[in-house]
């Protein structure tokens, strides 16, 4: 039986090795278009991981402009496995962290750089949870096989990788655990398994902590990090990822007919006019009772101003929690495929509508199964007295390609905020990514008895 007091101190001593890792990484720039960063940052992970006794299978993409996956395995005395999910690539080109000088910086309790949230935290807390499991449950560590994964080109919808993974899933895999960051509320939440929504979640703001925990650097060490008290009291609920939208992207392309705007214009069937009709149909397709959401992201038509538009496009996406919304969102974009409302005076030749869907990416919809895995979260919180609540998040993450293969639950990273953001203004009103110091440990601790928790059967 792991003893948490013990547990804490082990990780709060483990913490400044971790932040050193964690400095490491998010010193490679591995923005998605950057595959020779993306596979550095690939062959430093493995070598970080090595001494656990994980062999690395380094995967190319399909895509040839995108780095490669990253599996390591480390095969245990049983057949059963566990599989620990994050990925390596970011979205910030090398341009944008020079531009921006963002880099890592340590304020406080906060420290800012790019993927220190999204994911390269995830991936440290990887690190932290195996170690202290290594350490404090040892029969258990060695009995389960380890599959950890990394996706290369998350950011970009990576269309092989979920594949990747179900290759490495078989029927003893006991579920998937992916490290994307935590969420967070404010308010006190309640204990069953109703999901909390996305406007649930808190805004950037002081507020979050009712102490920030000051962190310093001497001689480039990392100073002692205790977590205050006896127990988790006081902590704000965090919140583990239950179930995500599905997205696709769309594209409507309006054929008209052109025509000299002063001497022919009755002749013109207007492409951009036709699309303004079609545009504010297509936003009336968002649906907030059924979680369903279009976005019409841009549009474009016409050339000279002496013109009658021949053609217009617009492009964007829609999302959804289930799969019934998400088909609803599909079936009225293409309805509108077809003769449009606007004709030539002159002969009555019509508009003509093209709908195209061009990505599709599956909801992960609620299910028993990730359910399940949450509720073993949400009692281990309970004994820790650390508040966990179920929160459906409108962005995408691996889970959606995998949920329905094994168990699957999100959001064993971290809290941080302002993911994708690398600019910061003097007056603090744009702050770049960030993650917490003071969230480590907590989250580690919250980690690791619950994967013992499940590992030894006792969900209940």
């Amino acid at each position: 039986m792991i003893d948490t007091t013990s547990l804490r101190y082990f990780l709060e001593q483990k913490l400044p090795p971790t932040l050193d890792l964690l400095r490491q990484m998010v010193a490679i720039n591995s923005f998605t278009g950057n595959p020779e960063g993306v596979n550095h940052l690939a062959r430093l992970t493995a070598e970080t991981f090595a001494p656990f006794g994980f062999s690395a299978e380094f995967v190319p993409s399909t895509n040839p402009l995108w780095g490669n996956h990253l599996v390591l395995t480390r095969r245990g005395r049983s057949t059963r496995s566990l599989a620990l999910i994050a990925h390596l690539d970011t979205v910030f080109p090398p341009e944008e962290e020079a531009r921006n000088n963002f880099v890592w910086q340590q304020e406080g309790d906060r420290i800012f750089g790019p993927g220190t949230h999204d994911i390269k935290g995830g991936t440290a807390m990887m690190w932290l949870v195996l170690t202290a499991l290594q350490a404090q449950a040892r029969e258990l560590f060695e009995d389960i096989t380890w599959k950890l994964i990394w996706n290369s080109s998350e950011e970009c919808f990576s269309p092989d990788f979920s594949d990747l993974c179900k290759q490495n899933f078989d029927k003893e895999t006991v579920a998937a655990l992916i490290f994307e960051a935590e969420g967070r509320a404010e308010r006190p939440q309640t204990t069953d398994h109703r999901p909390q929504t996305t406007e649930q979640r808190t805004e950037d703001g002081a507020q979050r902590s009712a102490v920030r925990d000051q962190r310093s650097m001497v001689s480039g060490q990392w100073s002692d990090f205790r977590v205050q008290g006896s127990g988790f009291r006081n902590q704000l609920p965090r919140g583990l990822v239950v179930a995500r939208k599905g997205r696709a992207t769309w594209r409507v392309s309006v054929s008209g007919r052109g025509a000299h705007a002063g001497g022919k214009h009755p002749y013109g069937a207007n492409a951009v006019v036709e699309l303004g009709h079609i545009v504010q149909r297509i936003a009336a397709l968002t649906d907030y009772s059924k979680n369903l959401t279009v976005n019409v992201a841009s549009v474009s038509g016409g050339t000279g101003l002496n013109r009658v538009p021949h053609a217009a496009i617009a492009e964007g996406e829609f999302r959804a929690f289930t799969p019934e919304a998400f088909e609803t969102g599909r079936r009225g974009l293409l309805s509108l495929a077809g003769p449009g409302e606007v004709r030539s005076v002159a002969d009555g030749h019509a508009c003509q509508v093209q709908v195209e869907i061009l990505t599709e990416s599956s909801p992960w919809p609620r299910n028993a199964g990730t359910d399940r895995l949450f509720g073993v979260w949400q009692k281990t919180g309970e004994d820790l007295e650390l508040p966990v609540f179920a929160e459906e998040r409108g962005g995408l993450s691996d889970g959606n390609g995998i949920w329905d293969a094994v168990p699957t639950l999100d959001g064993l990273g971290p809290w941080g905020d302002n993911d994708h953001c690398s600019e910061r203004s003097p007056d603090g009103s744009k702050l770049p990514e960030y993650v917490e110091i003071s969230s480590f440990v907590p989250k580690a601790v919250l980690n690791v008895m619950a994967i013992k928790r499940l590992l030894s059967g006792m969900e209940g």
